[in-house]
């Protein structure tokens, strides 16, 4: 009877999530869908509702404390897992994003170099490639395909990019379109850029990484140290009380 009151509940608040069917957006670089409720809206993706769901049902059913509240925590922990979850993912595509960004500016450029347009040498790089980028990138071009302007569907996708940087590399690419400035020279100072921040990066890892290595060797040595300086000490201050 819980687990079937429990499952009831879990229903009617994911029904409640998605009544406004016609509100739904896709965010191709989040994951997901995204429900609103127009202006004044609640936004959740529904991977969200799927967790607290299924955490709620189980922390009803399997919690032993009264089923509302079990319901609650088991909610609230299914949340907070899918949410954690989501900002790895976000973390780790933003890390492999940062990584491809030189190689994507240098085939950009040898393409652009070769003759092709900002559009020709991003459906190159889209066929040629993969990866974050890639897909960023390809995003760009179904816009474009559609019927948008190449510079709002690219400035589209430095808006949702990744990575900082990445946004910095499509305004490089609406800027060139729209002007006609020299690509190749500011994408090759792009690269040399971004190779450098990676070095950096991967500098300030190398030592948050030896941090967190050497602190339980240093967590066991330095009680260990301490209990042999202070032992020799203490027993023969024991030796010397006892003697006569």
């Amino acid at each position: 009877m819980t687990a079937l009151m429990a499952g009831l509940a879990v229903f009617l608040i994911a029904a409640g999530f998605r009544r406004p069917a016609t509100s739904v957006v896709v965010a191709p670089y989040v994951g997901g869908a995204v429900v609103g409720f127009g202006k004044e809206h609640f936004v959740l993706p529904e991977e969200s509702v799927l967790w607290s769901g299924i955490g709620a049902v189980l922390g009803a059913v399997l919690v032993p404390i009264p089923w509302v509240l079990g319901l609650l925590v088991g909610g609230g922990f299914g949340l907070a897992s899918e949410v954690g979850l989501r900002r790895r993912a976000r973390n780790r595509r933003r890390r492999q994003l940062g990584f491809e960004l030189p190689a994507i500016a240098d085939l950009l450029g040898l393409y652009v170099l070769a003759g092709e347009s900002v559009l020709g040498a991003m459906r190159r790089v889209c066929t040629e490639a993969s990866g974050v980028a890639a897909t960023e990138l390809g995003a760009a071009i179904d816009l474009v395909d559609e019927g948008s302007a190449l510079v709002e569907a690219v400035r589209d996708a430095a808006r949702r990019s990744s990575h900082p940087d990445g946004a910095r590399l499509y305004e490089l690419l609406a800027q060139a379109h729209r002007s006609g400035a020299r690509l190749v020279d500011a994408l090759e100072i792009f690269a040399a850029d971004r190779r450098s921040s990676i070095a950096r990066e991967m500098t300030v890892e190398g030592g948050r990484r030896a941090l967190i290595g050497y602190g339980p060797i240093l967590g066991l040595m330095i009680p260990t140290t301490l209990a042999f300086l202070i032992y020799p000490t203490l027993a023969g201050l024991d030796a010397l009380a006892a003697t006569p």
